[in-house]
């Protein structure tokens, strides 16, 4: 059993260490901790937090996504519903490359899912507060698709899109492979493993 001090505003539970609440900021001084049970596993409970910024699923315990470290403790938990696929079908998600983009500028990193297409751009599925910095690119510029363990891109833009310097052409699939340059418009990205 590990100890943990309640917050009374906003019932999250600290580690015992803490004076202030790590949620709501409360001031946990004057909680006396208590002992309780540890948290059961994702796989036990059937529920996990979805990061906003990469959508990885993480166990209803963490407070930061495993996958990037963002902050993921005022994400609500969900419920893992059993889907249709066979089992043959279903992806296992420490079997799946996955990648990030990582900006030629300045470092800033897209962790890209691999459970669903995602759209980028001004108007996109993630990280739209930094194409906003651009006036070329589009509101939905491309979108990144995950197919037989492969990421594809899809230009949807007005202004184009490019790997390693050749025009993708509007409306067709290209493979993404690690170390590639993507450009969207005028911001370049180089394609990386999410694990580096």
């Amino acid at each position: 059993m590990n100890k943990f001090r309640i917050c009374e505003n906003c019932e999250y539970k600290n580690d015992d260490s803490l004076l202030e609440c790590d949620k709501c900021g409360a001031d946990l001084s004057f909680i006396d901790p208590v002992e309780i049970e540890e948290v059961k596993k994702v796989e036990e409970t059937g529920e996990y937090r979805v990061c906003e910024n990469c959508n990885h699923k993480n166990d209803v315990s963490l407070g930061e996504c495993e996958e990037c470290g963002a902050n993921i403790l005022f994400i609500s938990p969900s419920v893992i519903e059993e889907d249709f696929l066979n089992e043959s079908e279903k992806i296992d998600s420490y079997m799946v490359n996955r990648i990030k983009l990582v900006s030629v500028k300045d470092g800033f990193e897209i962790h890209i899912p691999y459970d669903k297409d995602v759209i980028l751009g001004r108007e996109g599925d993630i990280s739209n507060e930094y194409f906003d910095k651009s006036n070329f690119i589009s509101r939905k510029h491309a979108r990144i698709v995950f197919r037989n363990n492969n990421y594809f891109i899809v230009d949807e833009s007005t202004n184009g899109t490019f790997i390693n310097k050749t025009t993708l052409e509007k409306g067709k699939e290209y493979v993404l492979s690690e170390e590639d340059q993507l450009k969207l418009a005028d911001i370049e990205f180089i394609v990386m493993n999410a694990s580096n």
